[in-house]
């Protein structure tokens, strides 16, 4: 029966996930810009916020179920299913790979890109550090 909780689970992250990352970054725009692509909008954008805030709010989520005593019996269907589908490391990297070699490889754009990284996977831990912190005090 965990099966079908993680692939119900999924599929509702992921659907959340789409959405959250759409409206965030629709509300607070894109980081990196590139000038030298002013007028081609779709090459002069990098990561989406939404991305962002999609990761480290599932990182927090992650860290409050694994650590809620009460919510062991639902982490099926929320860790692995839910929050799984949700959280988006992999669209992140693409995104990253993405800003790099546009519109050609760049070693400006590389580093920028992995401070960038590098800075989110810090937050996403600490994120999850505090989410079971507060796990823990419930």
């Amino acid at each position: 029966m965990n099966t079908w909780w993680v692939l119900l689970g999924g599929g509702l992250g992921a659907t959340c996930r789409f959405a959250v990352e759409k409206a965030t970054t629709a509300l607070l725009g894109k980081i990196g810009q590139h000038r030298h692509c002013a007028d081609e909008p779709e090459k002069r954008l990098w990561m989406g916020w939404g991305i962002i805030w999609v990761n480290i709010t599932g990182c927090f989520l992650v860290g409050y179920v694994a650590s809620t005593p009460w919510l062991a019996g639902v982490s099926p269907l929320l860790q692995a299913g839910f929050l799984g589908g949700y959280t988006t490391y992999s669209t992140a990297i693409m995104d990253t790979i993405g800003y790099t070699f546009k519109p050609e490889f760049n070693w400006g754009y590389a580093w920028r890109a992995t401070v960038i990284i590098a800075a989110s996977m810090a937050v996403g831990i600490a994120a999850a550090l505090a989410g079971a912190w507060l796990g823990c005090l419930s």
